[in-house]
């Protein structure tokens, strides 16, 4: 049986799946292309198209805030890997919370999709 690494593009999906929530969004910045274009779909808060890696990393951060850092991808459910793009299944982790105290756990499955030009995600959509 060979072992073989994954591929680039799955290994920059996951590290970016995996920095969602955090504070330290330098380590997503790194990973995103000069134009890259971030969905996340929905019709409350968070939800929008942010174009560019400084509107991506004003999101993630008002994320990582909003979920208090507890916003974490802890399960890896599927993955697949194709010439152009690389969708994940994971399941996310966060605590709701109310002003001034946590409301409760949210365990739910996420997908996302990120679409590759070179070795840079070029859109992510979740």
């Amino acid at each position: 049986m060979t072992t073989t690494e994954p591929p680039a593009r799955l290994a920059i999906a996951q590290a970016f799946v995996l920095h969602l929530g955090h504070l330290d969004v330098e380590q997503v910045a790194k990973l995103l292309s000069p134009t890259v274009t971030y969905r996340v779909p929905g019709s409350y808060g968070l939800a929008g198209t942010f174009h560019g890696p400084d509107e991506v990393t004003r999101h993630l951060m008002a994320l990582a805030e909003r979920t208090r850092g507890t916003f974490d991808a802890f399960k890896w459910e599927d993955w697949m890997v194709g010439q152009d793009y690389v969708s994940i299944l994971a399941d996310i982790r966060s605590t709701r919370t109310r002003r001034p105290g946590p409301c409760g756990l949210l365990i739910r499955h996420r997908s996302f999709r990120f679409a590759y030009r070179r070795a840079s995600p070029m859109t992510a959509t979740s």
